[in-house]
Protein backbone atom coordinates (compact mmCIF):
# COMPACT_ATOMS: atom_id res chain seq x y z
CA UNK A 1 0.00 0.00 0.00
CA UNK A 2 1.15 3.69 -0.77
CA UNK A 3 2.09 5.80 1.62
CA UNK A 4 -0.17 8.57 1.64
CA UNK A 5 -3.38 5.57 1.47
CA UNK A 6 -1.78 3.95 4.37
CA UNK A 7 -1.69 6.83 6.52
CA UNK A 8 -5.23 7.73 5.45
CA UNK A 9 -6.25 4.43 5.63
CA UNK A 10 -5.43 4.35 9.49
CA UNK A 11 -7.50 7.72 10.27
CA UNK A 12 -10.45 7.32 8.08
CA UNK A 13 -12.57 5.09 6.41
CA UNK A 14 -13.38 5.14 2.58
CA UNK A 15 -15.92 7.10 1.46
CA UNK A 16 -15.64 9.50 4.46
CA UNK A 17 -15.54 13.31 3.97
CA UNK A 18 -12.33 15.12 5.86
CA UNK A 19 -11.72 18.75 5.93
CA UNK A 20 -8.30 19.83 4.10
CA UNK A 21 -7.34 23.06 3.97
CA UNK A 22 -3.96 25.21 2.70
CA UNK A 23 -4.84 27.77 5.63
CA UNK A 24 -6.45 26.89 9.24
CA UNK A 25 -9.83 28.92 8.57
CA UNK A 26 -10.58 26.15 5.55
CA UNK A 27 -13.89 24.47 6.27
CA UNK A 28 -14.27 22.88 2.86
CA UNK A 29 -14.59 18.89 3.11
CA UNK A 30 -13.45 16.41 0.53
CA UNK A 31 -14.09 12.70 0.07
CA UNK A 32 -10.62 11.57 1.91
CA UNK A 33 -9.22 9.93 -1.46
CA UNK A 34 -9.15 13.66 -2.75
CA UNK A 35 -5.88 14.55 -0.96
CA UNK A 36 -2.85 15.61 -2.57
CA UNK A 37 -0.43 17.17 -0.67
CA UNK A 38 0.06 19.78 -3.44
CA UNK A 39 -2.98 21.59 -3.03
CA UNK A 40 -3.52 21.04 1.00
CA UNK A 41 -1.16 21.63 3.92
CA UNK A 42 -3.96 20.95 6.98
CA UNK A 43 -6.32 18.54 7.34
CA UNK A 44 -9.30 17.80 10.02
CA UNK A 45 -8.49 14.94 12.35
CA UNK A 46 -11.93 14.07 12.56
CA UNK A 47 -14.59 13.05 9.31
CA UNK A 48 -17.11 15.71 9.15
CA UNK A 49 -19.60 17.17 6.42
CA UNK A 50 -18.60 20.88 8.09
CA UNK A 51 -15.62 22.09 10.29
CA UNK A 52 -17.41 22.26 13.14
CA UNK A 53 -18.21 19.65 16.47
CA UNK A 54 -21.44 19.28 15.82
CA UNK A 55 -20.70 17.81 12.38
CA UNK A 56 -18.45 15.31 13.03
CA UNK A 57 -19.41 12.12 11.69
CA UNK A 58 -17.04 9.50 13.57
CA UNK A 59 -15.65 11.02 16.74
CA UNK A 60 -12.64 8.70 16.57
CA UNK A 61 -8.84 10.22 16.60
CA UNK A 62 -7.41 13.03 19.38
CA UNK A 63 -4.18 15.44 18.30
CA UNK A 64 -1.47 15.38 21.00
CA UNK A 65 1.68 18.12 20.02
CA UNK A 66 4.03 20.23 21.78
CA UNK A 67 5.87 23.42 21.68
CA UNK A 68 8.11 23.68 24.61
CA UNK A 69 10.71 20.99 24.05
CA UNK A 70 12.66 19.77 20.85
CA UNK A 71 11.79 16.81 18.25
CA UNK A 72 13.93 14.61 19.91
CA UNK A 73 12.13 15.51 23.38
CA UNK A 74 8.50 15.44 22.06
CA UNK A 75 9.24 11.81 20.64
CA UNK A 76 11.04 10.17 23.50
CA UNK A 77 8.43 11.53 26.02
CA UNK A 78 5.73 10.23 24.32
CA UNK A 79 7.64 6.82 24.63
CA UNK A 80 8.24 6.88 28.07
CA UNK A 81 4.24 7.79 29.18
CA UNK A 82 3.23 4.85 26.64
CA UNK A 83 1.28 7.57 24.22
CA UNK A 84 -0.87 5.18 21.90
CA UNK A 85 -0.59 6.80 18.78
CA UNK A 86 -1.84 5.81 15.58
CA UNK A 87 0.32 8.05 13.25
CA UNK A 88 2.99 10.54 13.96
CA UNK A 89 3.60 13.49 11.22
CA UNK A 90 6.37 16.09 11.53
CA UNK A 91 4.93 19.55 11.60
CA UNK A 92 7.64 20.89 9.05
CA UNK A 93 8.75 23.20 11.75
CA UNK A 94 9.18 22.55 15.70
CA UNK A 95 6.46 19.64 16.43
CA UNK A 96 5.61 16.40 16.32
CA UNK A 97 1.86 15.71 15.19
CA UNK A 98 0.94 12.62 17.35
CA UNK A 99 -2.67 10.92 16.48
CA UNK A 100 -4.72 8.73 18.35
CA UNK A 101 -7.20 7.04 16.29
CA UNK A 102 -9.88 4.74 18.55
CA UNK A 103 -11.01 1.33 16.87
CA UNK A 104 -14.33 2.50 17.44
CA UNK A 105 -15.44 5.86 17.30
CA UNK A 106 -17.35 7.50 20.70
CA UNK A 107 -21.36 8.35 20.54
CA UNK A 108 -20.97 11.67 21.26
CA UNK A 109 -19.21 15.45 21.27
CA UNK A 110 -19.74 15.41 24.92
CA UNK A 111 -17.90 11.63 25.10
CA UNK A 112 -15.16 13.17 22.91
CA UNK A 113 -14.52 16.31 24.84
CA UNK A 114 -14.28 14.82 28.06
CA UNK A 115 -12.23 12.18 27.34
CA UNK A 116 -10.16 14.87 25.49
CA UNK A 117 -9.98 16.96 28.67
CA UNK A 118 -8.53 14.04 30.50
CA UNK A 119 -6.54 13.27 27.48
CA UNK A 120 -4.61 16.66 27.84
CA UNK A 121 -4.35 16.24 31.63
CA UNK A 122 -3.20 12.36 31.26
CA UNK A 123 -0.26 14.18 28.94
CA UNK A 124 1.81 17.21 30.40
CA UNK A 125 2.87 19.74 28.44
CA UNK A 126 0.56 18.99 25.70
CA UNK A 127 -1.18 22.01 23.81
CA UNK A 128 -5.30 22.46 25.14
CA UNK A 129 -6.23 23.83 22.23
CA UNK A 130 -5.96 20.18 20.45
CA UNK A 131 -9.20 18.97 22.32
CA UNK A 132 -11.27 20.16 19.38
CA UNK A 133 -12.59 17.20 16.97
CA UNK A 134 -11.77 19.74 14.58
CA UNK A 135 -8.88 20.54 14.66
CA UNK A 136 -6.54 20.78 11.99
CA UNK A 137 -3.44 19.07 12.11
CA UNK A 138 -0.37 19.11 9.20
CA UNK A 139 -1.12 17.23 6.30
CA UNK A 140 1.38 14.51 5.40
CA UNK A 141 3.63 15.13 2.22
CA UNK A 142 2.78 18.97 1.52
CA UNK A 143 5.35 21.48 1.44
CA UNK A 144 4.99 23.79 4.43
CA UNK A 145 5.68 27.60 2.89
CA UNK A 146 6.47 29.39 5.96
CA UNK A 147 9.46 27.03 6.47
CA UNK A 148 10.04 25.05 3.20
CA UNK A 149 9.87 21.98 4.75
CA UNK A 150 8.06 19.35 3.76
CA UNK A 151 5.58 17.29 7.03
CA UNK A 152 6.81 14.28 6.85
CA UNK A 153 5.50 10.83 8.04
CA UNK A 154 7.36 10.02 10.80
CA UNK A 155 5.28 6.86 11.90
CA UNK A 156 2.15 4.82 11.31
CA UNK A 157 0.33 1.78 13.22
CA UNK A 158 -2.83 0.58 13.61
CA UNK A 159 -5.80 2.03 15.30
CA UNK A 160 -6.23 1.94 18.83
CA UNK A 161 -8.50 -0.68 20.53
CA UNK A 162 -10.58 1.61 22.85
CA UNK A 163 -9.84 -0.80 25.81
CA UNK A 164 -6.34 -0.43 25.62
CA UNK A 165 -6.62 3.51 25.56
CA UNK A 166 -9.32 3.87 28.07
CA UNK A 167 -7.29 1.66 30.62
CA UNK A 168 -3.82 3.92 29.64
CA UNK A 169 -5.85 7.02 30.02
CA UNK A 170 -7.40 5.45 33.87
CA UNK A 171 -4.04 4.91 35.12
CA UNK A 172 -2.69 9.04 33.92
CA UNK A 173 -5.67 10.28 34.25
CA UNK A 174 -8.78 8.78 35.65
CA UNK A 175 -11.97 9.52 35.21
CA UNK A 176 -14.02 11.58 38.08
CA UNK A 177 -16.77 10.69 39.33
CA UNK A 178 -20.37 10.84 37.68
CA UNK A 179 -22.56 13.34 39.06
CA UNK A 180 -26.17 13.60 38.18
CA UNK A 181 -26.45 15.63 35.30
CA UNK A 182 -29.65 18.18 36.03
CA UNK A 183 -32.51 18.46 33.32
CA UNK A 184 -32.21 22.19 32.78
CA UNK A 185 -30.08 22.42 29.54
CA UNK A 186 -30.16 26.64 29.18
CA UNK A 187 -28.40 28.62 31.95
CA UNK A 188 -30.12 31.31 33.92
CA UNK A 189 -29.06 34.88 33.69
CA UNK A 190 -29.62 34.88 37.24
CA UNK A 191 -26.75 33.79 39.56
CA UNK A 192 -28.36 33.21 43.45
CA UNK A 193 -25.35 30.94 44.66
CA UNK A 194 -22.78 32.34 46.97
CA UNK A 195 -20.07 29.93 47.03
CA UNK A 196 -17.19 29.34 49.46
CA UNK A 197 -14.20 28.35 47.53
CA UNK A 198 -10.77 29.25 48.36
CA UNK A 199 -8.74 32.03 45.99
CA UNK A 200 -6.03 30.11 43.79
CA UNK A 201 -7.79 26.80 44.04
CA UNK A 202 -7.69 24.89 40.78
CA UNK A 203 -11.60 24.00 39.32
CA UNK A 204 -12.48 20.83 39.88
CA UNK A 205 -15.37 19.24 37.41
CA UNK A 206 -17.31 18.49 40.09
CA UNK A 207 -17.20 21.49 41.34
CA UNK A 208 -19.23 23.14 38.36
CA UNK A 209 -22.94 22.74 37.66
CA UNK A 210 -24.08 19.59 35.83
CA UNK A 211 -25.85 21.55 33.39
CA UNK A 212 -23.43 24.23 32.77
CA UNK A 213 -20.63 21.14 32.58
CA UNK A 214 -22.75 19.21 29.93
CA UNK A 215 -23.11 22.32 27.78
CA UNK A 216 -19.20 22.88 27.92
CA UNK A 217 -19.01 19.44 26.66
CA UNK A 218 -21.94 19.25 24.30
CA UNK A 219 -20.92 22.60 22.75
CA UNK A 220 -24.56 23.94 22.38
CA UNK A 221 -25.73 27.52 22.19
CA UNK A 222 -28.08 28.94 23.71
CA UNK A 223 -31.15 30.08 21.66
CA UNK A 224 -31.20 33.73 23.99
CA UNK A 225 -27.79 34.60 24.60
CA UNK A 226 -24.53 34.44 22.86
CA UNK A 227 -20.98 33.03 23.64
CA UNK A 228 -19.58 36.18 25.45
CA UNK A 229 -22.57 36.19 27.73
CA UNK A 230 -22.27 32.72 28.20
CA UNK A 231 -18.41 32.80 29.44
CA UNK A 232 -19.22 36.07 31.54
CA UNK A 233 -21.62 33.93 33.50
CA UNK A 234 -18.96 31.45 33.84
CA UNK A 235 -16.58 33.98 35.13
CA UNK A 236 -19.11 34.85 36.85
CA UNK A 237 -19.75 31.66 38.73
CA UNK A 238 -15.83 31.63 39.38
CA UNK A 239 -15.13 34.68 40.85
CA UNK A 240 -18.11 33.99 43.71
CA UNK A 241 -16.51 30.79 44.24
CA UNK A 242 -13.06 32.41 45.08
CA UNK A 243 -11.35 31.37 42.15
CA UNK A 244 -8.32 33.65 40.85
CA UNK A 245 -8.90 34.95 37.56
CA UNK A 246 -5.51 33.55 36.28
CA UNK A 247 -6.68 30.38 37.20
CA UNK A 248 -10.14 30.58 36.50
CA UNK A 249 -8.75 31.59 32.59
CA UNK A 250 -5.97 28.63 33.02
CA UNK A 251 -9.00 25.94 34.10
CA UNK A 252 -11.66 26.83 31.64
CA UNK A 253 -9.41 26.73 28.73
CA UNK A 254 -9.82 23.25 28.55
CA UNK A 255 -13.14 23.83 27.54
CA UNK A 256 -13.02 26.40 25.00
CA UNK A 257 -12.41 25.59 21.24
CA UNK A 258 -11.80 28.98 19.01
CA UNK A 259 -13.41 29.79 15.80
CA UNK A 260 -12.63 32.59 13.34
CA UNK A 261 -15.51 34.54 15.00
CA UNK A 262 -14.86 34.17 18.38
CA UNK A 263 -11.01 34.23 19.14
CA UNK A 264 -9.14 33.01 22.50
CA UNK A 265 -8.27 37.35 23.62
CA UNK A 266 -12.04 37.40 22.65
CA UNK A 267 -13.16 34.42 25.05
CA UNK A 268 -10.65 35.68 27.75
CA UNK A 269 -11.96 38.69 27.94
CA UNK A 270 -15.57 37.89 28.67
CA UNK A 271 -14.19 36.18 31.39
CA UNK A 272 -12.24 38.76 32.95
CA UNK A 273 -14.65 41.38 32.53
CA UNK A 274 -17.08 39.03 35.09
CA UNK A 275 -14.20 39.74 37.47
CA UNK A 276 -14.26 43.88 36.46
CA UNK A 277 -17.74 44.29 36.99
CA UNK A 278 -18.83 41.99 39.01
CA UNK A 279 -16.78 43.07 42.09
CA UNK A 280 -19.60 44.24 44.81
CA UNK A 281 -22.13 41.62 44.51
Amino acid sequence: MKTLEKFFSALFDPGELVCFSKNKYGTRVYYVSSYCPYFFGLFGINPCTYRKGIYVTAFRSFLIEFDDRSLKAQYDFAKEIGLPYTTIVYSGHRSLHFIISLATALLSIADYKETAIRLMRAVPGADKSTKDPCRFSRAPMALREDTGKVQGIVEIKERIPNDYFFQWLDSRAPAPAKKEVAAKKIYTKAFNERGTGETGKNIKLTQLPPFVYRRLLEDRESPDEGRNNFWHWIGHWCRKKGFDVEDAVDQLEYYFDEEGDFRRDEWKRAIENAYVYHTDN
